[in-house]
This record gives structure tokens, sequence and C-alpha cells, in this order.
């Protein structure tokens, strides 16, 4: 269990992980009212070493601003809960999951998952690779979300069995561009 941290619950930079089992929830702001992102996974910007997280079994809960954060690395989230991501106080972001392309593409996979009651999208994709098959996107502002960013084509692969709607209302899980901000990295400046 990790909740009630500032900032972020888990950061992974410039480093491979495997994360089983974990429950983190509320992350709230740091002091200088930043972020609040359940887990977040990038770049190391000093060495250039792309990090690669494998998450299985895990929920994260009312976090703030992204509850599940990929920029410029790999990652996949497997058999896990993203629920309740809530905006931060000026009304932005509130995203279940977001792929963020900074300097170089993120790719990731998300497998037999949940993602619901997110303030905004259920996965917002900002010019990464997005793979996605049986997961359920329930009761988010809206599913999915395909913003170009920094140069990069945001692109979604369904890998089949998806469903997305509301209270037992189902639609088709059809990615759509609302001119949506998206989220810092953490730690930035060049890659080597």
């Amino acid at each position: 269990m990790v909740e009630h941290n500032r900032e972020s619950g888990v950061v992974v930079i410039g480093a491979d992980v495997t994360m089983e089992g974990t429950v983190v929830r509320e992350t709230r702001l740091g002091g200088d009212g930043a972020w609040g992102r359940g887990m977040h996974v990038q770049i190391s910007p000093e060495t250039g070493r792309r990090s690669n997280a494998t998450v299985r079994s895990c929920t994260f809960e009312g976090n703030l601003q992204v509850g599940f954060a990929v920029a410029d690395a790999d990652a996949s989230l497997e058999s896990s809960i993203v629920r309740g991501t809530q905006s931060l106080p000026d009304g932005t972001f509130g995203d279940g999951i977001a792929v963020v392309f900074v300097q170089q593409p993120p790719t990731l996979s998300v497998s037999g998952s949940r993602v619901e009651g997110n303030a905004r999208a259920g996965l917002a994709n900002f010019g990464g690779v997005a793979r996605v098959g049986t997961t359920i996107f329930e009761c988010n502002a809206f599913a999915l979300d395909a913003e170009t960013y920094h140069d990069g084509s945001p692109s979604f692969e369904d890998l089949g069995g998806n469903t997305c709607g509301c209270s037992g209302a189902s639609e088709a899980c059809k990615s759509l561009s609302s001119q949506l901000e998206a989220p810092d990295p953490l730690v930035s400046g060049p890659v080597p």
C-alpha cells in the first residue's frame, strides 16, 4: 500500500521495474502545488536510459492529475484497476492513464484491466503508441483521447475485447481528439 504521498506515489526514472499486487492511493499535491500522480515511468534525461515497467494486479485509486503515466518509456499494465483520478484544483487533467511523447516515442500495453470514473480521459495518448486489449473503460469523462504532441503522432492498436460506456450503456471504443493539455515529465532536460 502506497497512500497519501505528495507529488508522486511511485516514480521510475531510467530503470526497469516489475510491480505486483500494490495499491497506490490518494497521492496529493506537492508543496509547490505540483502533480499528485499515482505512478510515473519515464526516461532518464541524465543518461538517456529508457525505463521499462511491468505492472500487474495493481490498483491506482483517487490520485490527482494522472493515475498511471508513461513518458518516453515502455510499460505494460496488466490485470489492474485505474479509477477515480481527480482533476487538479484548477480543473485541469484527471486522466486515468497518460502516455506522453517528449523526445522519444513511449509505448504502453494495457490488458485485462479496468479504467473507471476518471475525471478526464480513461487513456490519454499524447504522441505515443498504446496497445489495448480486454480492458473495460467505464464512466470516464471519455474513454480514449489521441493528441499529436512534440512531433509524435498517437497510435492506438485495438487488441480486441475492449468495452466502453457507463452505467450499463455500451458504446464503441473510439479515440477522439479534444485538444487536451499533456502532463509534463517529472524530470526534464535534454536526453543524451
